[in-house]
């Protein structure tokens, strides 16, 4: 059975292609050279699903080679949306969110997985996050956001040399809707890292610096309130915390290019294909004290 056989054959979500399977699925990859990367990003169980009808195919993502040149720190564990770098075996790869497609899994258990590249396992924890971070963003104010326009250009351009070390950033703010005039947003900000990189002494410092840094751009905002801006090892950062606060996606910018009012039948599949649903009756109910 071609499932068993996937199965059997070891691929999971972060299996790198094969040169076989490379070359049979070069028509959808386009232009790729031999050492960039065709990674399965397709989950473990549908992977290895006994029903093809059901499912199909599997989804893969194109991850090239760059320079050391084109690292952005911004772009590491999963904070840009849009592209996703990291390391393997002493090289820097990049995917992209829009290079992607689908080939028959049937195709999977006809060729193995490469033996001798295979994603870290870090890596692989966060690309289904990334994946998944796409279309889960949450949103703040729109007033919050103009606000800290500039605090953030500046935070953004700060991150693109520390970024690396910054699991997340979390935000607090109160209140949620959207004020006018000088009434001002109220914020907590969690820059959270991983314990040992908190602890180190170089790294601890960088990240010291990083927290400064990101006080005192917000700060400076215009009808921003800057509570407090603490640094968090990862485990002192709980689910409580985290339930109570909102990733801060500083690393991605909104450009309101349009805003239209369409009838439901004028809004076609492709339209919803390509747009993400945005969930503004949400709330949070955490609230400052």
């Amino acid at each position: 059975m071609p499932a068993q056989t996937i199965r059997k054959r070891g691929w999971h979500q972060g299996s790198v292609a094969s040169d076989s399977l490379r070359a049979e699925v070069s028509g959808w990859t386009g232009t790729t050279e031999s050492y960039d990367l065709v990674i399965v990003v397709t989950h473990d169980c549908d992977l290895i699903s006994a029903d093809f009808d059901a499912e199909p195919f599997a989804e893969l993502m194109i991850a090239r080679r760059l320079t050391s040149s084109d690292r952005d720190g911004n772009c590491f564990r999963g904070k840009n949306p849009r592209r996703l770098q990291f390391e393997l075996d002493g090289e820097l790869y990049q995917i992209r969110a829009y290079e992607k497609g689908v080939v028959a899994r049937a195709l999977l258990a006809e060729h193995p997985p490469d033996e001798r590249r295979t994603l870290p396992n870090v890596v692989r924890e966060i690309l289904p996050e990334w994946l998944a971070k796409r279309y889960e963003r949450s949103a703040l104010p729109d007033a919050f956001n103009e606000r800290t326009r500039k605090a953030r250009e500046k935070i953004r351009k700060r991150l693109a040399k520390d970024a690396d070390l910054v699991s997340a950033i979390y935000l607090t703010v109160e209140p949620v809707d959207e004020l006018a005039g000088e009434e001002p947003y109220l914020v907590i900000v969690s820059v959270v890292a991983e314990s040992q990189l908190v602890d180190d002494d170089d790294t601890g410092s960088r990240l010291d610096s990083l927290t400064q840094f990101i006080r005192t751009s917000l700060t400076a905002a215009n009808g921003v309130d800057v509570r407090d801006c603490l640094l968090l090892r990862d485990n002192d950062f709980s689910l409580a915390d985290m339930n109570r606060s909102i990733e801060w996606d500083v690393w991605n910018g909104v450009d309101v290019r349009d805003c239209l009012l369409l009838r439901d039948n004028d809004f076609s599949l492709a339209d919803m294909n390509r747009s993400i649903e945005w969930d503004v009756w949400d709330d949070l109910s955490y609230r400052l004290e």
